[in-house]
């Protein structure tokens, strides 16, 4: 970082030059350093990871009273609330490729719902994939898994989301892609955490 007495020809510069200077400020003092453009990695196991911590997000306030009572004993005993420890824990499980529960601690019972064969169209730089569901009491989210070229195996770094289901039809648009052929499949799991049977493929969804 340099300073500077009247940077960019101005006495109170900001901004970049050049795609390659950013003049600022800090604690009143002008100052120039090089662009740097932030790293966001996006490996595949890294998106499997952000698809999970954003459903948890984005659950935790449907969830029953009674379901996130039973969060504030973990709660009390790491000093954090119980949204932080619905979210930390459900990440650790998923760190061993375990579904989230709604409940602590989990205790696998109940029955995922059933899932259809995804069923794919594809579109520009973007493909909906419409999942059927069968109605099942216990039944809380999905997981779609997408790979090019052949069928997915079920893995978590193919996992691209995870989706809350809505009623008997879950719709997922998957965008931005690149122009090729994909294929889907999606595995439920259930509110106690037990997960279900992975679908077969949606086949090819050609993207154009």
């Amino acid at each position: 970082m340099a300073r500077t007495t009247a940077p960019f020809m101005s006495m109170d510069a900001s901004g970049t030059l050049g795609k390659t200077l950013t003049a600022s400020r800090w604690k009143g003092r002008s100052y120039m350093r090089l662009r740097v453009i932030p790293a966001n990695p996006k490996t595949a196991m890294q998106v499997a990871f952000r698809a999970m911590m954003k459903f948890l997000g984005q659950t935790w306030s449907g969830l029953t009273d009674m379901d996130k009572v039973t969060w504030n004993n973990q709660a009390g005993a790491n000093n954090y609330s119980p949204f932080n420890a619905f979210v930390s824990t459900n990440q650790k499980r998923w760190g061993s490729f375990l579904s989230p529960s709604q409940q602590s601690p989990a205790d696998l019972t109940g029955t995922a719902a059933t899932l259809a064969t995804p069923v794919g169209v594809g579109g520009v730089r973007m493909a909906t994939v419409t999942i059927a569901t069968t109605a099942a009491a216990d039944g809380w989210g999905l997981y779609v898994y997408r790979t090019p070229g052949g069928a997915p195996a079920g893995t978590q770094d193919e996992v691209i989301a995870v989706l809350e289901m809505d009623g008997t039809s879950t719709v997922f648009v998957d965008s931005p892609l690149e122009p090729g052929a994909y294929q889907y499949k999606v595995r439920g799991f259930a509110k106690s955490g037990k997960q279900g049977a992975l679908t077969a493929s949606s086949g090819a969804v050609t993207v154009t």
